[in-house]
């Protein structure tokens, strides 16, 4: 992936990240810079996940059962799972976490790197909720 992905002071971040209204915790660039990393780790297969994030992940995938990896909804929802299990002592209004998780989700989506980590990513997790 390139860097400009992880940016957070990119130009072709800027108008995504000025366009919100973050809270305090989440104004830090290098915070945000910070949830698009762990979150592309997440599809890496040589990172370990807790046990509270595989956990949210099966989750998903039992939610998702029999749909193929698709940017929305799973994806969108994989990345939700990790932002909610990695940083659940940053308080934000549920819409702000949403937001990110679209935003990060198609990040790693448009990477061809970080898709096909999440496509295998995918079929283990359906392949432990059989």
């Amino acid at each position: 992936m390139s860097s400009s992905a992880f940016a957070a002071d990119g130009p072709a971040d800027r108008p995504f990240l000025e366009s919100l209204s973050l809270p305090h915790q989440l104004a830090d660039p290098g915070l945000l810079e910070q949830v698009l990393r762990e979150t592309l780790a997440v599809s890496d297969p040589e990172v370990p996940l807790s046990l509270g994030e595989w956990e949210a992940l099966r989750r998903v995938a039992e939610q998702q059962t029999g749909v193929a990896l698709s940017l929305d909804p799973v994806v969108i929802q994989v990345v939700t799972a990790i932002l909610v299990t990695r940083f659940r002592n940053v308080e934000c209004p549920a819409e702000l976490w949403q937001v990110l998780a679209r935003q990060i989700a198609e990040t790693l989506w448009e990477d061809p790197i970080s898709q096909a980590r999440l496509h295998a990513l995918w079929a283990r997790l359906i392949e432990a909720v059989r």
